[in-house]
């Protein structure tokens, strides 16, 4: 659509969804951060068991230790090279 072209309330309606398609995407982060925040502080406080629902922050954490320590060679070779030359062979 050309802007030239659109009526004075068509340029409204086109904006009044942009601010609600706006507000719904921060509705939604601020829900997430909710979750994660209660999530966190209930694990903290004890209310969840932490060994079955371990903490955001736990699992952060963790993901980020198993990127640095992992060596993607030996994945690498245990998923590809050993079925391939298992096949070949």
């Amino acid at each position: 659509m050309n802007p030239n072209t659109l009526s004075a309330a068509q340029i409204a309606f086109l904006q009044a969804h942009k601010r609600r398609k706006i507000r719904i995407h921060l509705y939604r982060i601020s829900i997430l951060i909710l979750f994660l925040f209660l999530w966190e502080f209930s694990t903290y406080k004890g209310w969840i068991d932490d060994f079955i629902f371990s903490s955001p922050s736990k699992l952060v954490l963790c993901c980020y230790h198993m990127i640095l320590e992992t060596n993607y060679s030996t994945i690498l070779e245990l998923h590809c090279l050993k079925p391939l030359s298992a096949s070949c062979w």
